[in-house]
């Protein structure tokens, strides 16, 4: 070999393979745009479901069968505004029942957020309603002595203060009522009585209004706002003390307990509104006014004579 061809071959670099570039920071980065794309479409998500089931309640019809009724009574269930405003002067609500009539409809409870705070939204519901049918209004426990009295002077009859109401000049009237003047309300054996009340009674309370002489057909109530925030499978997750349940419990639905709807106690039907409101806390804060599963709605409670 000669001097030329040695230098020839010291001068040749070897050909080496190309190193590949690692593919796991680039399916890192990816993985992390996803998650966080996916996240951020849930919270998108879930903000448009809680602004919709806050702020554009529906109108929900009940059907009710009773025993030995001779004709339809209706029934607009009104609970838990808490001083809610649904457009000016509570257009939102008027339009949900526009060219309807009721025999009665029934506020129960909890018009104003918080003890002595404004009222103006309760008058504008009662006002927005009144045209529907006679208004009838029991107090909730936020509600102080100066709603009942603003109320009235709106239009509606303070049913805790009058005891009992007639509605109907046949034999059978509906006759509306509250807990305290249960034991008198009844005028004739075919009377169908319906006791208002905020704050549903307990199973006990329940069955001694049904049990004669009293037979009462039906109770609406709210104050549980449905739980304010309902799980798929799952129902409310936390509900207010009300009859035998004291204090505030967790996920009550799951241990069988009557949070909001229609059902039946023994003789008796109970409707729970979950109402307008997302509820209020002296301790809450301001922004917490919204609902999540648990749209806000009115009722209409048809009761229907019962097939035989």
């Amino acid at each position: 070999m000669n001097e030329m061809e040695c230098l020839s071959l010291k001068d040749e670099n070897p050909i080496r393979p190309e190193r590949r570039r690692s593919s796991r920071p680039t399916r890192r980065k990816s993985l992390l745009t996803f998650t966080l794309v996916a996240l951020l479409a849930i919270i998108l998500g879930v903000g448009i479901l809680a602004w919709r089931d806050t702020t554009r309640p529906v109108l929900r019809v009940i059907h009710v069968p009773v025993q030995g009724l001779s004709r339809t009574y209706r029934i607009l269930q009104v609970s838990d505004l808490h001083g809610s405003e649904f457009r000016e002067r509570q257009e939102g609500l008027a339009r949900l029942v526009q060219g309807k009539r009721y025999d009665a409809v029934a506020f129960t409870g909890d018009m104003v957020r918080l003890l002595f705070e404004d009222k103006t939204p309760a008058i504008d519901a009662v006002g927005a309603l009144k045209d529907n049918g006679p208004v009838f209004y029991v107090s909730g426990n936020h509600d102080d002595t100066g709603v009942a009295p603003a109320l009235v002077a709106a239009g509606a009859t303070d049913l805790e203060a009058v005891g009992s109401v007639r509605l109907g000049t046949d034999d059978q009237a509906l006759v509306l009522t509250t807990g305290a003047a249960l034991a008198t309300a009844r005028e004739s054996d075919d009377d169908v009585l319906v006791v208002l009340t905020h704050i549903p009674p307990s199973e006990a309370d329940l069955l001694a209004a049904a049990a004669p002489p009293r037979r009462t057909a039906l109770v609406l109530a709210g104050h549980t706002h449905g739980g304010t925030i309902r799980l798929p499978f799952v129902g409310a997750i936390v509900a207010p003390p009300m009859g035998t349940l004291k204090g505030w419990n967790q996920f009550p639905e799951m241990r069988g307990f009557h949070v909001q709807g229609l059902r039946k106690h023994g003789d008796i039907w109970m409707h729970i509104s979950p109402g307008l409101a997302a509820g209020s806390h002296p301790a809450a804060p301001q922004w917490w006014k919204f609902r999540l599963g648990a749209r806000a709605e009115i009722e209409e409670i048809v009761l229907e004579p019962a097939r035989q």
